[in-house]
């Protein structure tokens, strides 16, 4: 007779596998990578203020040519004014009187900087913030999609490990059933049926760990691309035999391309490009300046003496301006300007000095993952062998139930490391191109064409890749349904 435990959880495991079942209409509804980095673009708030800050600091570009270009002023003034009079005539006496009158008075001015090392610097700063702007949000979007691939991939990771563990239960209740019946014929000891028992158990709790593993990815995912692009579309994860041809060029070619195009060096560079503005605007502060200058006023009893009288007055000159004593402020500018510029310069030395010890690291990482993966691959294989073989072994009573336990839970070990060794090779390899600047949508594309299985495009404008693919094995596709409760206990999916 079979225990109750091993009749409830041979209930769960008919239960989880009939929910992991896709149904007709979501048959199709696949979310792939590239769809996932679409959405984010729409849905991620970090992309979204980026975005928003890239817009801003555009602005710089035209605050600082217009520290270059001839402005113009428009002044005036209308007043009802009270004058209270009183004029020593000598011998005629004293005239003491009060009258109202109205004045106005409109002007405008028109000024062009001719010589002014502080407006230049002005031009310069804002110029050099712009740039830094751009490549501050080219930074974040080289995360923003290094982010969604692995989020992504540990969605991917989670529904493969609730797939392998829901196989392993389902393995288990064979097994405890052929345990029951050979401790029933007397061909078994209670120890074999314990040790199912306790086997049973113990996937049970890793079947809850999964579990919400998977509930946490699926939620991180959603703070992404949000969470109607994850309800309406049914996950598709790589099968063992998915093309990743994610090999990488010599180091010094990734190198040479992240010095020149790592939105990170670029930063730096820009950050420079802004200490040294700030230089120049410093020295500006002592210097003489040099304005043209035209004007037109047109007043009427403008003071207390021209009550009455109007006045048209038109001038063009030009005017200097030159700073005598500013109590040590200018000195002091300029000593911190520099001081800001060489350390903008040691900035972007140990920047560079990051990323070439981060791409080595990736780089090496990416080569490693790549032949781990191919060596777990044959690893599965073998362990597929052994519990075959242990089955076998058990039938012509060379083997117990406890062999066969134990390289069950070696295939599935071998199993899981081989999961996190695929996604840990995509994620790297992500993040080395990333790092280099070149995670641009035709990576993106190659990478989830990789995942899908699917022929990879041509890397084109990037360092060249080794392409290796593993040999094909006829291993189905599998799907998430929509319908499945990916949070919540299992006993709620009963």
């Amino acid at each position: 007779m079979v225990p109750r435990k091993a009749l409830t959880l041979a209930l769960l495991v008919l239960a989880t596998a009939a929910a992991a079942s896709p149904d007709d209409d979501a048959a199709d509804r696949y979310l792939t990578l590239n769809e996932a980095v679409a959405f984010a673009l729409q849905h991620d708030p970090q992309y979204r203020a980026a975005v928003y800050g890239q817009q801003a600091g555009a602005e710089f570009s035209v605050l600082g040519r217009a520290a270059l270009l001839p402005s113009v002023q428009l002044g005036g003034n209308v007043a009802r004014n009270r004058q209270d009079r009183k004029v020593e005539q000598g011998q005629f006496g004293r005239i003491e009187d009060t009258r109202f009158f109205e004045s106005n008075n409109v002007s405008v001015r028109l000024t062009q900087p001719l010589y002014s090392v502080d407006n230049l610097g002005r031009y310069r700063d804002g110029m050099a913030r712009a740039g830094l702007s751009d490549q501050t949000f080219a930074i974040q979007v080289q995360e923003l999609k290094a982010r969604v691939v692995e989020r992504y991939t540990a969605l991917l990771n989670a529904t493969e490990r609730v797939r392998i563990l829901d196989a392993e239960g389902e393995a288990l209740m064979h097994q405890s059933r052929v345990a029951q019946r050979r401790f029933d014929r007397g061909e078994a000891t209670r120890l074999e049926v314990t040790q199912v028992r306790t086997a049973m158990e113990r996937w049970r709790a890793d079947i809850l760990a999964a579990r919400g593993a998977l509930a946490q990815a699926r939620q991180a995912l959603a703070a992404s691309i949000g969470p109607t692009a994850v309800d309406e579309h049914t996950v598709v994860f790589d099968a063992r035999d998915a093309a990743l041809p994610l090999g990488a060029a010599d180091f010094e070619t990734w190198m040479a391309d992240a010095l020149e195009i790592s939105p990170a060096v670029r930063a730096a560079e820009g950050a420079i490009e802004v200490a040294q503005a700030e230089v120049t605007r410093a020295r500006g502060q002592r210097l003489p300046r040099l304005d043209a200058y035209a004007s037109y006023t047109s007043s009427d009893s403008d003071t207390a003496v021209t009550v009455g009288q109007s006045f048209d007055t038109g001038s063009v000159g030009l005017q200097v301006s030159m700073p005598l004593y500013l109590g040590g402020a200018a000195q002091a500018n300029l000593r911190q300007a520099r001081a800001r510029l060489s350390q903008a310069r040691a900035e972007r030395d140990a920047e560079v000095g990051r990323i070439a010890l981060e791409l080595r690291q990736l780089f090496d990482q990416v080569r490693a993952l790549g032949q781990q993966h191919y060596a777990l691959l044959a690893a599965a294989d073998a362990a597929a062998d052994n519990v075959r073989a242990a089955e076998l072994g058990v039938a012509g009573g060379t083997d117990s139930l406890g062999d066969v336990l134990a390289v069950m839970r070696t295939e599935r070990e071998v199993q899981i490391q081989l999961l996190d060794t695929r996604y840990g090779w995509v994620n790297a390899y992500a993040r080395l191109h990333a790092l280099a600047g070149l995670l641009d949508d035709r990576a993106i594309a190659r990478v989830s064409a990789a995942l899908q299985g699917g022929t990879p495009p041509p890397a084109v404008d990037r360092p060249p890749t080794e392409t290796r693919t593993p040999p094909a094995k006829a291993v189905p596709r599998l799907q998430l349904s929509p319908k499945l409760k990916m949070g919540g206990p299992i006993e709620a999916q009963r």
